[in-house]
């Protein structure tokens, strides 16, 4: 992107990158390793939800403050400086990585990497293998509530800057840009609070019942508003909902053995992956249709995702209560003969 932008080119050469991109991972690539790398560094109790949901929380607050800087950034020195200090803190990225984080995985473990083959079969075993019995249906039902989630955020994330940008708030970089910033740094400033304080009287399902319904309003007051301050109105509820996703995360995580969170971690990341392109064609279609009917139908309907969402995080407390309930009856009935 740095040497279209400084030589003029032609835009299609933007595909290279995306290519190069494509290959890496990107950005899933990297919360990917991350989220793999804090399961193997915390112990398997509510301190990984934590550990987790501080990768979430650094990235938002990472991006609270480009965003506010990137508007101003643009506008005064254009396109190409961004870009190169962008560039400069992904290779500064790179180095503290190789130099300061320990490896967690020894060589003789290295050695035993399965076929391609089957490490693919690896990371679908969760939902298709016998071998998790009662458990894949929990899987199911958790992985589905995180598609429906990041489905909809990823794509109502690019839609919410055409509904911005549009009439009536016909908002310019810098609104936006400060806005982004709110966004984010209440999700970094609320997050951790708020799962600290919901742990001390419910679990994670329970919490990822009640952000979706929080997350739900935001929506909703977003779809609503017709001035600045009503769209600003809905920052708040986001923050408060920004536990959502590391719970779902975090769920998965402790129903998978230690040896497989990378395995998990990478079906977790192919969803990202899918949902981000899904969520971002289907909302922008939907606003594109709607906007002169209903401007704000698209977050109504990712409201309503939202909800879809917490009723089935319903349905998997009350599938993993009974089967918690049922593994005790077998082990009474053991014991006895």
């Amino acid at each position: 992107m740095t040497l279209v932008i400084y030589w003029n080119l032609d835009l299609k050469y933007l595909y290279i990158g995306e290519v190069f991109e494509g290959v890496s991972g990107g950005f899933n690539g990297v919360i990917l390793a991350s989220y793999a790398y804090t399961a193997d560094n915390t112990p398997p109790k509510n301190s990984r939800t934590i550990g987790i949901a501080l990768i979430d929380f650094t990235t938002y607050l990472a991006a609270a403050a480009s965003q506010v800087i990137t508007g101003y950034f643009i506008k005064d020195l254009g396109y190409l400086y961004p870009s190169i200090t962008t560039t400069s803190l992904m290779l500064l990225s790179l180095i503290l990585v190789v130099v300061l984080l320990p490896e967690t995985i020894n060589k003789d473990r290295r050695s035993q990497y399965p076929s391609p083959v089957k490490a693919v079969k690896t990371v679908f075993g969760f939902y298709f293998s016998k071998d998790f019995g009662q458990r894949r249906s929990l899987f199911w039902l958790s992985l589905t509530a995180y598609f429906i989630t990041y489905f909809s955020m990823n794509g109502v994330f690019f839609m919410e800057y055409l509904f911005q940008l549009n009439l009536p708030f016909c908002w310019g970089p810098e609104l936006i840009g400060y806005f982004n910033m709110a966004l984010y740094l209440s999700r970094q400033m609320l997050g951790i609070p708020v799962i600290k304080l919901l742990h001390l009287c419910t679990s994670d399902p329970e919490i990822c019942i009640i952000t979706s319904v929080i997350l739900s309003v935001s929506f909703v007051l977003n779809g609503v508003a017709n001035t600045d301050v009503m769209i600003f109105l809905s920052v708040l509820p986001n923050g408060i909902a920004a536990p959502l996703l590391p719970a779902l995360r975090a769920i998965m995580s402790r129903m998978a053995p230690p040896e497989m969170q990378g395995s998990l971690f990478a079906g977790i990341g192919l969803v990202n992956i899918i949902s981000l392109v899904t969520g971002t064609t289907v909302f922008n279609e939907m606003y594109n249709a709607t906007v002169k009917m209903l401007r704000g139908f698209a977050f109504f309907a990712c409201a309503g995702c939202q909800l879809l969402s917490a009723v089935t995080m319903v349905v998997f407390l009350y599938t993993s209560r009974r089967r918690i309930v049922t593994d005790t009856s077998t082990v009474g009935i053991n014991d006895n003969v």
